[in-house]
């Protein structure tokens, strides 16, 4: 955000609420792993301020020998506020978020909390 006021208010209660929910989480339900090298469209489940909802992001290609575990891989999409709670000043801001973001894999099997995206 190009305001550090914007970001302060966006880690916010009125929004992300980011003190209680310091992560936001994203599980790909069976997607190929060429997705990660030659991008297109990555869905699954996107858990944000304690909920879960799914959604679809489009991936970038990436050209890295391991995509998502040597380097990022970027990916943006669309949510609706209001799916996650965030109602806050409906009046003057959009239910319409454009989250633009890396992603880090986190391999199968591995613990939760060891990869967060955010």
């Amino acid at each position: 955000m190009q305001r550090e006021s914007y970001a302060d208010w966006a880690r916010s209660g009125d929004f992300f609420d980011a003190q209680r929910h310091p992560w936001i989480r994203f599980r790909a339900s069976g997607q190929p792993e060429r997705t990660l090298r030659e991008g297109g469209e990555l869905r699954g489940e996107l858990t944000l301020r304690g909920i879960t909802r799914p959604v679809s992001f489009v991936l970038e290609p990436s050209e890295c020998p391991r995509p998502g575990i040597d380097c990022a891989v970027h990916a943006r999409g669309e949510v609706q506020r209001s799916d996650f709670g965030m109602d806050a000043r409906r009046i003057v801001l959009g239910d319409r978020v454009v989250l633009d973001f890396a992603i880090r894999a986190e391999p199968a099997g591995e613990t939760a909390g060891a990869a967060h995206g955010g």
